[in-house]
């Protein structure tokens, strides 16, 4: 994995959540011109994926406002 490569999906989901969207593995995958399998095998990129997603969720909820 590279550090591009990483950039590309940082990037992505930063603007999925800037612009309100649902951070998926499809729609990062499609942004960061992916394979959702690449995102899914690599530990790396899927937690990063994931931290994104569940810091999406949380701002919907008051305690992720708050935070």
């Amino acid at each position: 994995m590279s550090a591009d490569l990483v950039k590309r999906v940082e990037r992505a989901c930063a603007q999925l959540v800037r612009t309100h969207r649902a951070v998926t593995f499809v729609a990062v995958a499609a942004r960061a011109g992916v394979g959702r399998a690449t995102l899914y095998r690599d530990p790396t990129l899927r937690a990063l994926v994931n931290e994104h997603r569940s810091h999406g969720r949380e701002a919907h909820t008051l305690g992720g406002l708050a935070a």
